[in-house]
């Protein structure tokens, strides 16, 4: 696929390029400056609720997974790489490829 990061090898690219490309992409959507700055303060607000009374519980709760969150780190890479997924497949068409979306998902 060409929006694949296959260039993305250590030494050759800078480890945050990926991330990079999929900000500048929710920047560039209607209203994208603030929803990129959501995104940001969502990092920030997922570790004060995990860290709050009942934190796991609240996150299993808000986002209806299949259990408990056990890794908050790995809880965020997993959001994280849904929020990347998203940019890679802005596409101006429908795709559905890794599941069906509307033109312009991001």
């Amino acid at each position: 696929a060409a929006s694949a990061p296959i260039w993305q090898f250590a030494d050759l690219v800078p480890c945050d390029t990926s991330n990079v490309i999929a900000t500048r992409d929710f920047r560039r959507t209607p209203g994208g400056e603030q929803c990129v700055e959501n995104i940001r303060a969502l990092w920030s607000a997922l570790n004060a609720a995990w860290h709050g009374e009942h934190g796991e519980e609240l996150l299993f709760v808000i986002f209806n997974t299949c259990g408990y969150v056990f890794n908050l780190s790995n809880f965020i890479d997993w959001l994280s790489e849904i929020f990347v997924n998203l940019a890679m497949v802005n596409y101006p068409y429908p795709a559905s490829f890794l599941e069906p979306l509307p033109a312009w998902p991001v």
